[in-house]
């Protein structure tokens, strides 16, 4: 069963919802993954009073961790779509109403949705058949107070993540987090939530440090990550509506015919110095096409998590030829010899449909 993440921003919870249903919530202040508090309505000043609540208009950045969003049949249709869940909401079969929003523009790899007003909740999800990898989600109000939640939360919580050609607040090893509607290639997240509303008691503050301190040990919690089939009811601390459901798309009926490359048979080589092929095949949450790194002259086969040399001239091991796009058998040690450097004998082990370099 898949699992919705959802993030308390301009409001301090946090909780997962499970594709069919709710499960709970958990409160706490907004962190990085490196610990650092995120930038939200802390430091009160003139220009930023922590009194002062979110104000429209909101502007909502999503950060594409890979070079392109997926297309469909040839022509960029927009990846994902945001929610928008009314304060009042018509109420039917526990359903709420919700309104679609789609960005309004895709510059440098960003997703751009606006409201016209704060939303009380807004819910973001794929709106394509092939999976995602963002890097970042980020919300803005009108006073320029935002908060940004970083790709590396994935890694750090141990659900699935990949890694990212954006960097996003200096991280030194950018990752982003996989999304998938159909839960394709291992990846069971569909989304994120999130609320933007005041949890503190006195609704005066959006930042209650006694409630909700800033400790990172707090953001992989459950239900943070939660796949249980159930509805969560509103309580006294989380402010919640009755019987929230999370509702799938299904509403692009040709998407049984657009073509799905499995990340497995992909390959991204990368020439940026901070992305690590070898910590990639070292932790089993991470998802994602193979992986070179140049820096590291490695390879990673994400499928069996063993890393392997780029081939050099001299090289008699299995190793990735980096000309060919390939990973190769050469011949054994025995067979090697001073006379046959450049010409070993290679058997091809696994080839690429799909191959992506990043610089």
């Amino acid at each position: 069963m898949g699992a919705v993440l959802a993030i308390g921003t301009i409001a301090a919870s946090a909780a997962v919802l499970g594709a069919l249903g709710g499960v709970g919530i958990l409160a706490l202040d907004c962190v990085t993954t490196d610990g650092r508090v995120c930038p939200f309505d802390k430091n009160p000043s003139p220009n930023n009073p922590e009194n002062l609540p979110a104000l429209g208009p909101v502007m909502v950045y999503i950060t594409n961790g890979h070079k392109e969003w997926p297309k469909s049949h040839g022509y960029q249709k927009a990846p994902m779509v945001i929610f928008d869940m009314e304060a009042e909401p018509k109420v039917e079969d526990h359903k709420r109403i919700l309104y679609r929003h789609y960005p309004v523009e895709v510059p440098n790899g960003q997703l751009v949705f606006e409201f016209g007003r704060i939303p009380t909740r807004i819910q973001i999800q794929p709106n394509v058949t092939e999976p995602l990898c963002i890097a970042a989600i980020s919300v803005v109000d009108s006073l320029s107070r935002y908060i940004t939640l970083s790709g590396n939360y994935a890694a750090h919580c141990g659900t699935g993540w990949g890694g990212s050609v954006n960097k996003v607040m200096g991280d030194k090893d950018p990752q982003c987090m996989w999304m998938s509607l159909y839960e394709t290639d291992g990846i069971t997240v569909h989304g994120f939530v999130i609320d933007t509303r005041a949890e503190s008691d006195d609704k005066k503050t959006v930042h209650d440090p006694d409630k909700y301190p800033d400790a990172l040990s707090q953001l992989c919690q459950p239900p943070f990550i939660n796949d249980q089939k159930v509805y969560y009811k509103r309580d006294n601390s989380t402010n919640l509506e009755d019987e929230i459901g999370f509702q799938v798309l299904d509403d692009f009926p040709s998407a049984a015919t657009i073509p799905h490359i499995p990340l497995g048979d992909r390959l991204i080589k990368s020439n940026l110095t901070y992305n690590s092929a070898v910590n990639m095949c070292m932790d089993q949450a991470s998802i994602g096409p193979h992986f070179v790194s140049h820096h590291e002259k490695m390879y990673c086969d994400m499928t069996a998590k063993r890393l392997y040399p780029l081939c050099e001239v001299d090289t008699v091991e299995t190793c990735f030829d980096d000309d060919q796009d390939a990973l190769v058998e050469r011949g054994g040690a025995a067979e090697f010899s001073a006379a046959s450097v450049g010409s070993v004998k290679a058997t091809t082990v696994k080839t690429f449909e799909k191959v992506d370099v990043w610089e």
